[in-house]
């Protein structure tokens, strides 16, 4: 199963237009959400969007699941966006080739869950699921826990939160029938640098730096992001 995942692209239609454009050209077997797809919150405008994001999600072909950020519902009457071609994972879990199980729901989880939220979950009252990925921090980072943990950073980050404004990255998983898992990130812009908004902490309290496919060789772009 290969997967793209991504989060926070905060209602910018024209970062999911060079999104759209950029991913046409990767194959995957579905698309997950983490939140924050949209900013119907601070923009109740934002419903007449509705037709470019349902023909993202048509033109994909493939499933998209999501789960709902604090954006992607309205500010006053706390009603959600009416995205209808989306898979809710707050509502049903999606369950893949009956083998793979996407929830958003703790007490769901085995080891073949996919654990998806907005907001970080730390409390997993003991279960392990396979994967735990969520958004909303806007720091994307790898954590090595019981299980692994990836926080995916943003699609676009706005002027809203108190930083400057940038476009972010998505990522690439893929989980082997034996059960290995890589993962690769793209940011949407090559040239910018990753240390703004990409994290490793490992158990080991070293902290370390992961680039992109196209710049694993690179040593001397690798020593210019980490000062090393």
């Amino acid at each position: 199963m290969k997967f793209l995942a991504f989060s926070d692209l905060h209602g910018n239609l024209k970062v999911l237009e060079k999104f759209e454009k950029i991913i046409s050209k990767l194959n995957f077997d579905l698309v997950v959400c983490a939140g924050d797809l949209l900013n119907y919150y601070l923009n109740p405008n934002e419903l007449e969007k509705l037709p470019f994001y349902e023909e993202f999600i048509y033109n994909l072909r493939v499933p998209f699941l999501m789960v709902w950020g604090n954006r992607d519902f309205e500010r006053f009457s706390n009603r959600p966006y009416p995205l209808r071609m989306a898979f809710n994972l707050d509502e049903n879990d999606y369950c893949y080739k009956q083998k793979w199980r996407f929830t958003s729901k703790i007490e769901k989880l085995d080891s073949n869950s996919i654990l998806v939220s907005h907001t970080e979950i730390q409390n997993l009252n003991e279960k392990v699921p396979f994967l735990q990925i969520w958004g909303d921090t806007h720091i994307a980072k790898i954590l090595y826990r019981k299980h692994p943990c990836i926080d995916l950073g943003f699609l676009f980050r706005d002027e809203v939160h108190g930083s400057g404004v940038m476009e972010g990255l998505f990522w690439i998983i893929e989980i082997s029938s034996n059960r290995k898992m890589s993962f690769n990130w793209y940011p949407l812009e090559k040239n910018i640098s990753p240390k703004p908004f990409f994290l490793i902490k490992r158990n080991n309290g070293l902290d370390e730096y992961v680039l992109p496919s196209y710049l694993k060789n690179n040593e001397t772009y690798i020593k210019k992001i980490t000062g090393e």
